[in-house]
């Protein structure tokens, strides 16, 4: 009888310390989607429920995007985007909504995900030979972009071309050509500013 009195207590008392919960102090609240709203405290940002409940606790490495209804990190598709900086670059990979890394930053750029999809930009280098006087080896570097699933697997080859990484204005070259137009078409802009559009 005793521990019956006591569990009853104690049942109590956690649901109204759980229903009492209280978030302060934060510079934004995102509106709610699928059940999911972004808070931001200084320059970290958490995940909560509809209930305020964390998902994910704050954090500096989550990508912020322009969204239609604020600027703000995401999750879609389970999916999450994040960055983390290597010798002053920055590599792009993404959590899940747990908070667990499940595609590890390695991408030059990438875009958040969308019904299972997103663009990713990676950096292809290839030896093409050796330059015997100067004892150096011949590099080429591409940037591609590819459509990937929330594996991190491959699902279509979009686009090349060259990098040169030297170049005054590199970092201009590291953005993404391809949008998505639906679920299942993308388009590609072109060196000539053209459009091809791709099916998935």
């Amino acid at each position: 009888m005793k521990a019956r009195i006591l569990f009853t207590i104690g049942f109590v008392f956690i649901s109204l310390v759980s229903f009492s919960q209280v978030i302060e102090n934060v510079d934004y609240v995102s509106p709610e989607k699928d059940g999911i709203i972004a808070i931001k405290k200084g320059e970290k940002w958490s995940f909560i429920d509809t209930e305020a409940n964390t998902l994910i606790d704050f954090r500096s490495d989550m990508v912020v995007m322009s969204n239609s209804d604020g600027d703000y990190p995401i999750i879609d598709s389970d999916r999450c985007l994040i960055k983390k900086k290597v010798d002053d670059q920055f590599y792009y990979g993404f959590i899940d909504k747990s908070g667990k890394t499940v595609i590890e930053p390695q991408f030059l750029y990438a875009t958040s995900f969308k019904d299972g999809k997103a663009i990713i930009l990676k950096k292809i280098t290839e030896k093409m030979g050796e330059n015997k006087v100067l004892g150096k080896n011949v590099i080429s570097t591409q940037l591609e972009e590819y459509v990937i699933d929330t594996s991190g697997k491959t699902i279509k080859f979009l686009s090349s071309r060259n990098y040169i990484p030297k170049r005054v204005g590199a970092k201009s070259q590291l953005k993404i050509n391809s949008k998505f137009i639906t679920n299942n078409l993308i388009g590609v802009k072109e060196r000539n500013n053209k459009w091809t559009l791709h099916k998935i």
